[in-house]
């Protein structure tokens, strides 16, 4: 159903989107197919469902549609609208700000723009202050990365044990032909759980409250690594857009050039493979909620009121 139209498509308010599936894993997914995308419901009934409608694009490769031609039924009949498309109304450019922050909203919201380690000293300790708040916003938006080791260690300090995230890791390198002998060979298992040390904390003094993931396009490498040990913390709920898609081969490259033509090449020797939410290169993670404002945490903070 239509719940919001722009002055040109008011009449459509009301009006039942026809034939269009609802988008679910990114190894399914199609580009540039009109989708619906489940959103934060604006009302109250929990049994309400609501959708964006739009379509899956790059923007590097290609110009990204602005309008999508839908069918629609109203009580007079179907007719075929033209949609406006909107991108990026959620997201932030790579890296902007201070490397966390942690502020108070009406709840509190954790803004973490990078996993470059050396400017993460004292991230994990927020985990201790947050432990006992009943609902508060991880923000990982135009986060391109780095190292994830102080991601383990905070969700493993805000939870109070061990956090694990099936999956296993493959450096192919050059000159290497048993590719399996090197499964795993940062973690020395051949499926592994990757956590963070923990000092201190018990397990009946862990989190207990809500956890929302703000996600955007820029969300990358390390920091999907974060969004994925966060989403194995009981009712976490992940918002906003796809992340970036660069996890699978990750970031490390090695550089070939070609004898003839001088080309430079480079390719990812990381195989990564993880058995839950499903994840595609170049589509990254997918939200349970997708969002199109300019203003997501207020969009997180209505949904909540509503519940």
């Amino acid at each position: 159903m239509i719940a919001e139209a722009p002055d040109d498509l008011g009449s459509w308010r009301g009006a039942e989107v026809v034939g269009v599936p609802v988008i679910g894993s990114p190894t399914a997914a199609e580009p540039r197919r009109v989708y619906l995308f489940p959103t934060l419901p604006s009302v109250s009934p929990r049994d309400t469902k609501e959708y964006l409608v739009g379509m899956l694009a790059d923007p590097v490769l290609e110009t990204p549609p602005s309008s999508a031609t839908v069918t629609v039924r109203t009580a007079t009949g179907e007719q075929q609208v033209e949609l406006p498309l909107h991108r990026g109304r959620t997201g932030l450019g790579q890296e902007r700000g201070a490397a966390w922050t942690l502020r108070e909203e009406p709840i509190p919201v954790l803004e973490v723009r990078t996993m470059k380690q050396p400017a993460l000293a004292g991230l994990p300790a927020t985990a201790d202050d947050l432990r006992h708040a009943p609902l508060f916003v991880l923000d990982l938006r135009g986060n391109g990365g780095g190292r994830d080791d102080p991601a383990s260690e905070w969700c493993a300090r805000l939870v109070g044990h061990r956090v694990t995230m099936p999956g296993g890791i493959c450096n192919i390198r050059a000159g290497e032909t048993d590719s399996v002998r090197r499964w795993n060979s940062l973690f020395g298992e051949t499926w592994w759980g990757r956590v963070g040390r923990i000092d201190g904390v018990s397990s009946d003094d862990s989190f207990h409250g809500r956890l929302v993931v703000l996600v955007d396009n820029n969300t990358g490498s390390a920091a999907e690594i974060f969004l994925r040990m966060a989403s194995c913390i009981p009712r976490t709920l992940i918002v906003g857009e796809n992340t970036v898609g660069c996890m699978t081969y990750g970031n490390d490259t090695q550089r070939f050039v070609l004898t003839e033509s001088k080309l430079v090449i480079r390719f990812g020797w990381t195989k990564a493979a993880f058995t839950m939410r499903p994840f595609r290169e170049g589509l990254g993670h997918f939200p349970d909620y997708w969002l199109d404002t300019d203003d997501p945490l207020r969009a997180v903070l209505a949904y909540v009121d509503t519940r």
